[in-house]
């Protein structure tokens, strides 16, 4: 993620960050600190631009 736009590569993290996950949502090990900020990044743009409420 650059200045909060999602580049080609982070599908490729995204996909990691799928991997491991287990089915019931827990972590099968620690996310790096890339995965960490693409999550970040994606989750305040969708508070600032869908709405979402506390």
């Amino acid at each position: 993620m650059k200045r909060g736009k999602l580049e080609l590569k982070d599908s490729d993290t995204l996909q990691d960050i799928y991997n491991k996950l287990t089915i019931d949502g827990y972590l099968k090990e620690p996310l790096t600190v890339d995965e960490q900020v693409l999550i970040y990044g994606i989750s305040k743009w969708i508070r600032e631009n869908v709405g979402v409420e506390r």
